[in-house]
């Protein structure tokens, strides 16, 4: 597989479009975004290394109503559609994967309904910031309040005063540019428990300790010129990040 590089706010795949590629991240974070006819959007689910961008080409739907849109800028693995599904077709260990996976990206988005429905503006900005930290591994990232309200599906004044206190705690720092995680623990912590949920959940469905960063890296997928890529560290351990 070709390894790509994507832009920050790139669009990969627009509603309604046929499905032709599918992106497995490796630096690169992706949202899943809903838009509605008014032209607000909002963010409703997150692909970091430890899943893929596409799904729906590799369950057997020719299109997807959501856009992809690259959240994180970095590098990904991309394959086309058919590619995937004769792979998968081919190797029962990497449908096995993949199939775990959805199951894994259903329970993040039906988690994430009932996140918004019940927890604070403060507690739903540290479960992003740590599944972000997850998926990108690394615990720096551009982002801007603007950006973050929009995920988030709240005003950029919300972002403002929630980062803030998070801040305050020493959980992060933030300038214009970024944000930089100081403190993982204590960031769990102040996260609701639909991050915990979500992150144990996958730990389970996989029966890894550490979480393959790519299924179709490893499985019946071939990419050139590079050997298979180490699994990352497992999502259990809070403080990976604090070492880098």
């Amino acid at each position: 597989m070709p390894i790509v590089k994507l832009r920050r706010k790139q669009t990969l795949h627009f509603s309604g479009d046929s499905l032709r590629l599918v992106y497995f991240p490796i630096t690169a974070i992706f949202s899943v975004v809903s838009v509605l006819q008014d032209g607000t959007s909002t963010e409703v689910g997150l692909v970091g290394n430890e899943g893929m961008a596409g799904l729906p080409a590799f369950l057997g739907a020719p299109s997807d109503p959501f856009e992809i849109v690259v959240h994180v800028e970095g590098t990904a693995y991309r394959v086309s559609a058919d590619r995937l599904r004769e792979a998968a077709h081919k190797s029962d260990h990497l449908q096995a994967l993949l199939l775990r996976y959805a199951q894994s990206f259903m329970n993040q988005l039906a988690q994430g309904t009932a996140c918004r429905g019940h927890h604070l503006v403060r507690q739903r900005l540290a479960r992003l910031l740590l599944m972000i930290r997850d998926g990108s591994s690394t615990d720096r990232f551009p982002m801007t309040h603007e950006y973050l309200g929009q995920m988030l599906g709240v005003g950029r004044p919300s972002v403002t005063i929630a980062a803030a206190s998070l801040r305050d705690s020493n959980l992060i720092t933030y300038n214009r540019g970024g944000i930089i995680i100081t403190d993982g623990p204590g960031l769990e912590d102040a996260a609701c428990e639909c991050y915990r949920i979500v992150r144990d959940e996958y730990n389970r469905l996989f029966h890894l300790d550490a979480p393959p960063a790519c299924p179709a890296a490893t499985h019946g997928v071939k990419r050139a010129g590079a050997p298979p890529r180490a699994p990352r560290p497992a999502m259990t351990r809070s403080d990976q990040c604090s070492r880098h």
